[in-house]
């Protein structure tokens, strides 16, 4: 699974970026891109845009109506 020392381009960087921002989970960010969890975590960070805890996550999840969670 994932892609082994792939280099982020500048258009997956911003997409990343901007799908952190939107809430989406870590679970999918990683599918969409192919790349194992903790890369997308380490990399997210090292962007300056880290993704929530996950229990943070999954309190807003609990408190949010499932369609606000979809993926753009």
């Amino acid at each position: 699974m994932g892609t082994a020392k792939t280099p982020w381009t500048d258009a997956e960087n911003e997409r990343l970026k901007a799908l952190v921002v939107q809430g989406v989970s870590i679970v999918r960010v990683a599918a969409m891109f192919n790349r194992k969890m903790v890369a997308v975590r380490t990399h997210a960070r090292r962007l300056g845009t880290p993704f929530p805890r996950m229990n943070e996550f999954r309190k807003k999840v609990g408190a949010a109506p499932s369609s606000s969670l979809r993926l753009p």
